[in-house]
């Protein structure tokens, strides 16, 4: 293999999917409380370099992660936001990491004082402390804000995985009211350093498959803009790729569990990138509500 080859999967290889936080439209009631988990396995062998040609990464790269977020109804305007993963990324001798990723921590507002489901988000992006130089470290590296904005029609009352309503009467859901929803959304990232500046947007739909079991189809995006500063390497003459392009295709099949629960099951892949790896992925999350 290539002195070029092996450079360039070390520079890409950490990059299998970017944003593991998810940011949402829909806010909690005041006093309510939502946590999910979601553990996730993604591999890949490949890579697009920085013209967006395939090229084998000369091993099988893997991760796996278990990423936690927390939402809290502040105010009848306003939720509270937090979220971390814990991963450990490995590829064959070419290097491993372990431990804790970016901390996000923000504030979610109602765009709309009238009605659910657009919403603004402002999110700080925190590293913890990893080894910022290693090939496959945890994170971005740098301290990071992020903001947009984010809509969904009427039917994200049914859409939201936490909203139990075969059990609560009070929350059930109007019989005309349409199943199937719309949710999009756009927002940009800005970096404390090498990292360029990124824009960010998603579309996803949802509908009910059965009485128990609702999918969706998501497409998201991430663009830089800009390629920012090449950044060293620990222990090699090599510069690290600042900016990353890639398009994420995602499948969620969800099920209320009863008493406040939720699960889903959620395959997605990287469909076009440069600078990017060619992952697959499929993670299982567990979701909980308290409060009203």
């Amino acid at each position: 293999m290539s002195g070029l080859r092996i450079k360039s999967m070390l520079l890409i290889i950490g990059c299998a999917f970017v944003g593991s936080a998810h940011a949402g439209n829909w806010l909690r009631n005041e006093g309510e409380t939502s946590y999910s988990a979601n553990l996730k396995y993604s591999t890949s062998n490949k890579y697009w370099d920085q013209f967006g040609n395939s090229l084998p990464q000369g091993c099988t790269s893997e991760s796996e992660s278990l990423y936690q977020n927390i939402e809290h109804g502040y105010s009848y305007r306003y939720t509270l936001i937090g979220g971390i993963g814990l991963d450990n990324n490995h590829c064959a001798a070419k290097g491993s990491s372990a431990g804790f990723g970016d901390l996000t921590l923000g504030v979610r507002g109602r765009l709309d004082l009238e009605r659910n489901g657009k919403a603004w988000e402002v999110s700080a992006i925190v590293p913890t402390g990893y080894n910022n130089q290693l090939p496959l470290r945890l994170g971005n590296g740098r301290f990071g804000v992020r903001a947009g904005v984010y809509f969904g029609d009427r039917g994200d009352l049914l859409a939201d995985h936490y909203e139990d309503y075969s059990s609560d009467p009070y929350k059930a859901a109007p019989a005309n009211m349409a199943t199937s929803s719309w949710n999009y959304g756009v927002d940009v990232t800005f970096w404390e350093g090498p990292p360029a500046d990124q824009l960010g947007a998603y579309i996803r739909y949802g509908d009910q498959l059965s009485q128990d079991w609702r999918a969706s189809a998501e497409l998201k995006g991430n663009w830089s803009l800009g390629h920012g500063t090449p950044e060293p390497i620990l222990g090699v003459p090599w510069l690290r790729a600042s900016w990353h392009d890639v398009v994420t295709a995602k499948l969620d099949f969800s099920r209320n569990i009863g008493d406040g629960w939720s699960m889903s099951i959620s395959p997605e892949m990287n469909v076009w990138g440069r600078n990017a790896s060619q992952a697959t992925a499929i993670s299982i999350g567990l979701h909980k509500l308290w409060g009203n």
